[in-house]
């Protein structure tokens, strides 16, 4: 299903980062065209930080 999104997606933008006529040239995996592939990666991440730091401020109240 992931594989097929990302595929599409790439079509549809004229190609992937490294060819000339695409939206995306040379802007890299994460730009605002792509960011809806793992639900806005950024966020994605300071979520698990988030989860990752209070699981370690947990521990070390015990």
């Amino acid at each position: 299903m992931w594989n097929q999104l990302i595929q599409q997606s790439i079509i549809d933008l004229g190609g992937d980062w490294n060819v000339p006529e695409s939206r995306i040239y040379r802007s890299g995996i994460l730009n605002q065209y792509t960011n809806h592939w793992l639900c806005n990666t950024y966020s994605f991440i300071v979520i698990h930080c988030f989860v990752f730091l209070a699981a370690i401020v947990g521990r070390s109240r015990k």
